[in-house]
Formats: structure tokens, C-alpha cells, sequence
């Protein structure tokens, strides 16, 4: 691995060539770019932060909010190497068959599709991120959550279990690779094009500093592995600078825009608190923290994909303080935890560790707070999207504009979901918390994003997705995108780790094409 700062090079080469160019050194880059290394490909990684993840804004990636402010562009997204994976909380949670059961829905084709590619790579991904093997996420490696599962599947729901990757894995610029990464190389829409069979072919992209530098790196193969925000924004880009008849992507580039959102429906009573623990909360297995998610199974109506999980909002000192050292490991920084801090939580620190190590489960204060929280995918809106601004931004690029909006039918949905989860939970059961159900009407926080940006480059097999099923842009040879934007909706889970599985996909067919080139 060679990483070299684009800003401060006194001499460097303005002409760059390699088999695949990748945009961005996030989660995406990384893994692809250790994947093409496995086969021997050349790569270059063209990332717009420096050594540490800044926000978006502080990097200089302003945003424009038409509607509602969404938070996802502001606090989601980190520039830098690494890029959000600095920052997230490590989820690994597959989308599955509970994915295709909207029959109605006309993407759901693609859905059995991503599906099929998750079950086919899910362990090696995991391997490869030091997450052990594929148990198809469906064992729970406890008998008191193996009743809890048996008990709502009586109910009509399916129960899942997924990993989290431990703090120090997080950041994926740990991630073995041999690929060349320049910092402060801001890619735009600046892209050289030849005439190909299948639309334009890409010989060259240019990328520029903050300090006025600019270079262009020609390959065989380019990816747009930027994040749903970005890579639409540099589609959007090169449609502008091309100017020609042939459209890059589709017309609804950037369009169909969603994330989950999220909202709590109920509290638990805080003499239930260690039930709801015991049944629900985290334990840990093989040394990775597991945690869960119900989703109710087929109804014969159409409903949006969506899970439920609580959420243990712990109140003890001590959970504060391992959390930030734990967080400041990830993110390869020191962690702000005082002297004092640590000592007021000596002994919720031992609480923690016995529970750690011998009862294999994280310990949950009792004074702590516990929601049921319902997260489900935004209604697909054509009007919810990512354009360009007329307003340029600190590298003379249009600033992205956003228009996105919790609509009526979404808090119809909501509605919905929580009517048919309260009718379903089972009662005088010891191991079943007694649930107190918040009214939509007095709602303590409007539902809210929670950084699963998805839509912005559908995939699909018709016109109006912006890529295919492998993830080539439309009326392009050799542009690819890879981030949770080929989604076509959030579905039932977090999209970090399907993005990686399509990823890995991704490399073998990028290494099919590079030997049928050579």
C-alpha cells in the first residue's frame, strides 16, 4: 500500500495509468481495491480527505437542503481514509429472502437478486473482515433468545441476529491492499471519453487540490465508490461536461432517494428493563457482540420493508467512557475521557467486564433507559433527490442540492407497522417486556434518517435504473458505481455489509473483464 498526499507532493506525475481507478477510500474503495490486489490488478484510489475523517462540511463539501435538513449529508458522511467507516458502528446485518416479499413492488426482482448475491459472498466477506463464517444469521447461540425467536415466529414474525465488527476492525484503512491512494484528490465530472460498443468508454478522469493541482488518471476500469451522495453527484457532473446525446446513467440519476427511518413506539417500563435485556439485548459470540431485529413475515398486504429492535440507552458513567476510548481507537485518535470520568466509573467498568467475559452478554444498567424502535424504508419518491446547485462549492464544483421529506404516507406506514406490532406481542409472558405504546400524535421526535442514503444509482435491468445488475452505468463501457445508492430502498437492513458482498462481486467481474482485455 503507497498513500501520498495529492496537496503536498513537490513533484508528481499529471498523467497517471492503472488497470481500475476507484473514487473514494471509504468502506467501498477499500475492500474492492483489496479484492482486485488478490488478482493482481493495478489500482489507484483518488480520495478527497486527508489521513483522518472530517465531515463533510468541514472538507469543504458544502450542501444545499431544499426541504427538510437531512442529516445523513452532514453527520453520516466523513471524507477522508477510511471515510465513514472512522465513524459507523460496525453493523453487519444482511438483506435476505424477507427482502422479496413485496410481490408488488416492481424492483423486487432486484431485491431476489441482491438477496442471492448476499447468501453466495456473505462469508467470505466476513472472513475477510475477521467477522468468522456465514451462519445465515439466523441462529442465536443462546437458549433463552432461541425461545424468544420460536416464540414471535409463532406470532408471525421472523427474528434475526446480526454482528458487529469489534472497534478495532472498523476502520477500514487497516484493510490489507496494494493499491496506490492519493489524498486531497477531489474527483469531478471532468471525464475523457472514446466512442464504445456499449455507450461511451471512460479513458480518464481528472481529479484536483486545494491547492490548485489537477491530474488525470487513465485505466481500463473506473468506480465510483464515493457514497450515495457523492457518486450521483459525479454522474450528475459528467453529464454536464460531456454535453453530448448519449445519456450517462438515466434520467433518474439522483433520483429516488430514501433512507430508513426511524422512530421509537414504545417504552419499556423500568422494572422490565433486565427482561427486555435478558431477551433482547446483545450478547457475545466468539468474542463479536451480536445483537437483534424482528420483521414480521407476508401479511398479504403490501407494507414497506422495515425491522424492529430496541434500543438500551445506557445512563451508567462508566458506558460513556469505554464507548469514547473504544470510539477513539476506531478513529485513530485520542479519546476525550477525563481522569475523574474514569474513576466515578470504576465499578460500573467491572459490571461490565464480568458480564463481558463470563456471561458472554453486555450489561445493561438498570436505571437505563429502553425503546422499541421501528425502522422502516421511506415510500420511493421521485421528488426526493440529489441535483446540482447553481451555487459552486471551495473546489469550483456545483454544491449538491437536496430535496428530501418525511411524507404522509410514510407516517401512514409507521402507523401501520405499530398498530399490527402491538396486536402481535405476546403478553403475560416473563421473558416478553410489557410494552407502553407512544401515540403517533405525541410523538417525542419526528421519525428520522439514520445515514442508509439509498437510491441515488438504482440497479436494475430497465431504463430507469442507473446501473445494471453489474453495476455498469448505463451508456457507459467501463464506469461502475459501488455504494449503498445501487439499492433500490433500504430494505430490512443495514446496507454496509450487502454493499461489500455486491463488492466483492464487483472484483470478479472486473477481473474477468481485465483478463479478456489483456
Amino acid at each position: 500500500m503507497q498513500i501520498l498526499d495529492f496537496n503536498h507532493l513537490p513533484n508528481f506525475n499529471n498523467q497517471l495509468s492503472c488497470d481500475v481507478c476507484i473514487v473514494g477510500a471509504g468502506a467501498a474503495g477499500l475492500y474492492l481495491a483489496k479484492k482486485l490486489s488478490e488478482r493482481n490488478i493495478s489500482v489507484i484510489i483518488l480520495e478527497a480527505g486527508g489521513y483522518k475523517g472530517q465531515m463533510a462540511e468541514e472538507a469543504g463539501f458544502d450542501t444545499i437542503f431544499e426541504e427538510d435538513i437531512y442529516r445523513g449529508a452532514r453527520e453520516g458522511r466523513r471524507i477522508g481514509l477510511g471515510g465513514s467507516t472512522t465513524a459507523w458502528g460496525g453493523a453487519l446485518v444482511p438483506h435476505t429472502v424477507l427482502d422479496t416479499q413485496n410481490t408488488e413492488d416492481p424492483l423486487n426482482g432486484v431485491w431476489e437478486y441482491i438477496s442471492g448475491v448476499v447468501k453466495q459472498y456473505a462469508d467470505e466477506v466476513l472472513s475477510d473482515l475477521g467477522a468468522g463464517v456465514y451462519d445465515d444469521f439466523f441462529r442465536f447461540h443462546q437458549a433463552e433468545k432461541e425461545f424468544v425467536a420460536r416464540t414471535l415466529r409463532e406470532q408471525g414474525f421472523e427474528f434475526l441476529s446480526g454482528v458487529f465488527l469489534p472497534f478495532a476492525r472498523r476502520n477500514f484503512s487497516k484493510l490489507d491492499h496494494r493499491a496506490t491512494i492519493y489524498l486531497g484528490a477531489v474527483t469531478t465530472g471532468q471525464i475523457m471519453v472514446r466512442d464504445g460498443q456499449e455507450g461511451v468508454e471512460v479513458t480518464a478522469m481528472k481529479a484536483i487540490s486545494k491547492s490548485g493541482k489537477s491530474m488525470y488518471v487513465s485505466a481500463r476500469q473506473f468506480v465510483l465508490a464515493a457514497g450515495a451522495l457523492e457518486s450521483a453527484r459525479i454522474i450528475l457532473e459528467a453529464n454536464n461536461y460531456l454535453n453530448i446525446n448519449s445519456h450517462v446513467g438515466s434520467s433518474s440519476t439522483g433520483r429516488f432517494f430514501s433512507d430508513h427511518l426511524s422512530v421509537a413506539i414504545a417504552f419499556v417500563d423500568r422494572h422490565e428493563v433486565q427482561c427486555a435485556a435478558h431477551s433482547f439485548g446483545p450478547i457475545f459470540v466468539n468474542g463479536l457482540m451480536r445483537d437483534f431485529r424482528f420483521i414480521l413475515k407476508p401479511l398479504g398486504t403490501v407494507i414497506p420493508r422495515h425491522f424492529y429492535h430496541f434500543v438500551f440507552d445506557q445512563r451508567n458513567p462508566a458506558f460513556a467512557v469505554l464507548k469514547e476510548a473504544l470510539k477513539g481507537l476506531q478513529s485513530k485518535r485520542l479519546p476525550k475521557v477525563q481522569l475523574r470520568d474514569v474513576f466515578s466509573g470504576t465499578g460500573g467498568m467491572l459490571m461490565f467486564a464480568w458480564h463481558r467475559y463470563l456471561k458472554k452478554e453486555l450489561y445493561v444498567d438498570p436505571s437505563s433507559e429502553v425503546r422499541l424502535h421501528l425502522d422502516i424504508e421511506q415510500f420511493p419518491s421521485y421528488t426526493n433527490c440529489i441535483k446540482l446547485s447553481t451555487k459552486l462549492d471551495a473546489y469550483g464544483r456545483y454544491s449538491p442540492s437536496i430535496q428530501w421529506q418525511v411524507r404522509e404516507v410514510d407516517i401512514q406506514n409507521i402507523d401501520k407497522l405499530k398498530r399490527i406490532l402491538f396486536e402481535r406481542w405476546p403478553r403475560n409472558s416473563k421473558r416478553f417486556p410489557t410494552l407502553a405504546s407512544v401515540q403517533t400524535e405525541n410523538l417525542l421526535e419526528k421519525p428520522y434518517d439514520v445515514f442508509h442514503p439509498v437510491g441515488t444509482c438504482r440497479m436494475g435491468d430497465d431504463d430507469e435504473c442507473t446501473v445494471n445488475l453489474n453495476l455498469k452505468i448505463r451508456g457507459t463501457e467501463n464506469l461502475f458505481v459501488l455504494s449503498t445508492g445501487v439499492l433500490p430502498s433500504a430494505g430490512t437492513a443495514n446496507p454496509t455489509f450487502t454493499m461489500l458482498c455486491l463488492g466483492k462481486r464487483l472484483s470478479e467481474y472486473l477481473t474477468l473483464r481485465s483478463e479478456k482485455r489483456a
